[in-house]
């Protein structure tokens, strides 16, 4: 099972859930590994130099491939002699975590791989590569656990299939369950059983539910001996197990002879399948923008991802502020909150922040006098610099306690010993306790003193 830590920007719980299953770079902490989950997640390890490097940029993703020469098979359908290709990636803007997996090259190292939807083998981190004597160390976990699962994506309405192999890495002969399956039923010996759990999808459980007599125990059948080498597999329709198979994310318990993992299986929504076809190319721009513009599942995430290749902002910035004011008013404010992120000229910014200044929605003044302070921070910025102000300055007498702060919190970044009268007057006397307390941070913070200070003279 692959655990991860997630840090960076705040996201909605259904917007990092997403992200959670595109594992968007940027925030995606590396999947913390025991030996148990490498073998069960691995559809081919083998002992192979890594040569022939070279890399290229692909989608805003930097992508390293060279050619694994195999020297021998633990298990999986290659063969010694194959020099099939590995390809990883990295976010060219992230310095950790990154798959390193050049300084691998040209050395025996011993992979535990997986294939992506093209069948290429990939290592996703740096533990999927260990020093060759390590494998000593594998073999007991190999005997205990002598399977891998495959769970590929699919798309709303597939057939899903999770395929289970047994493999038997060991030099004596092992016996392991025994899987059948007739007529939408399955079948298995004794040593082996499956739980599901429920189903995530928009951070929300639901119960799933299996078919009743499609997964079975049956005492009658004989458990399965392989000999070293050898292997078997079976693929389990979940379509005819389970009474429906909604998009969402799956997870599933496989227990063998007392050893239990657990499996994780993505069936991606409309939004998601989409965006799999353009990513990467001219059209993915535009793919976010209509998701934005139409307000459909996915608009969350379109603007996190959109945002994630801010310094590619002049390709689509234009076109996103022209459309904002047109969107329900909380996309509209995501909107407005990833414009400082975009690479666009700070004049494009401040005119886009002026505009929307007086609007008549409290949390729009406030979203835009926010997005000014963050403008003026840039103390390199003249261009409408006084009238800026000067607006800011209005917001601070605004009957709304919510632009008030939002505005008093803009002088923070836009300096302005103009305002520090103001400011002073509201560090006093304001009727909202958390104005008055941001009044004195930023008053602080103007005059040189601890922003977290009481003091506000």
């Amino acid at each position: 099972m692959r655990r991860f830590l997630m840090t960076g920007v705040v996201v909605s719980p259904s917007a990092l859930f997403r992200l959670l299953l595109h594992s968007v770079p940027a925030h995606a902490i590396e999947p913390l590994y025991s030996h148990r989950d490498l073998i069960t997640d691995s559809e081919v390890i083998v002992i192979a130099t890594l040569k022939d490097l070279r890399s290229y940029m692909k989608g805003g993703l930097l992508v390293e491939e060279g050619y694994l020469h195999v020297e021998r098979v633990v298990c999986g359908d290659v063969k010694v002699g194959d020099a099939p290709r590995l390809r990883w990636q990295n976010h060219p803007n992230v310095a950790c975590p990154r798959v390193e997996h050049a300084r691998n090259a040209n050395q025996s190292r011993l992979w535990f791989l997986e294939r992506d939807a093209t069948g290429s083998l990939t290592a996703n981190t740096n533990q999927r590569a260990w020093p060759v004597d390590e494998l000593e160390t594998f073999l007991d976990s190999l005997a205990a656990y002598p399977y891998h699962v495959v769970t590929p994506r699919y798309d709303a309405g597939d057939r899903v299939i999770v395929t289970i192999e047994f493999h038997n890495a060991t030099v004596s002969p092992l016996t392991v369950p025994t899987i059948k399956l007739a007529d939408g039923h399955v079948a298995y010996s004794r040593g082996f059983a499956m739980a599901f759990h429920p189903r995530y999808e928009r951070m929300e459980p639901t119960p799933v539910v299996v078919r009743p007599g499609t997964l079975v125990q049956d005492d009658a059948l004989e458990r399965t001996t392989l000999a070293p080498g050898a292997s078997y597999r079976v693929e389990l329709a979940f379509s005819d197990v389970l009474e429906e198979t909604p998009p969402g994310l799956y997870r599933f318990d496989v227990r063998v002879d007392g050893h239990r993992t657990t499996h994780g299986l993505h069936i991606r929504s409309a939004w998601e399948t989409g965006l799999e076809r353009v990513r990467g190319t001219s059209a993915e721009f535009a793919y976010h923008i209509q998701t934005i513009r139409t307000g459909r599942a996915g608009t969350d995430a379109s603007i996190i991802l959109l945002q994630e290749r801010g310094s590619e902002g002049s390709f689509f910035a234009n076109e996103l502020m022209a459309l904002s004011d047109s969107l329900e008013t909380k996309t509209r404010l995501q909107v407005m909150g990833m414009i400082p992120w975009l690479n666009i000229p700070p004049d494009s910014r401040m005119d886009y922040y002026l505009e929307r200044i007086d609007n008549p929605i409290p949390e729009i003044r406030a979203a835009a006098g926010g997005g000014v302070g963050r403008v003026l921070q840039d103390r390199s910025v003249d261009y409408r610099r006084d009238e800026a102000i000067a607006l800011l300055m209005s917001l601070l007498d605004d009957e709304n306690a919510i632009v008030r702060r939002a505005a008093v919190s803009a002088f923070w970044n836009a300096g302005a010993s103009i305002a520090l009268p103001s400011l002073k007057f509201f560090a006093r006397y304001d009727g909202d306790l958390e104005i008055r307390r941001e009044a004195r941070r930023v008053v602080n913070a103007m005059e040189g003193r601890n922003p977290c200070s009481d003091r506000a003279d």
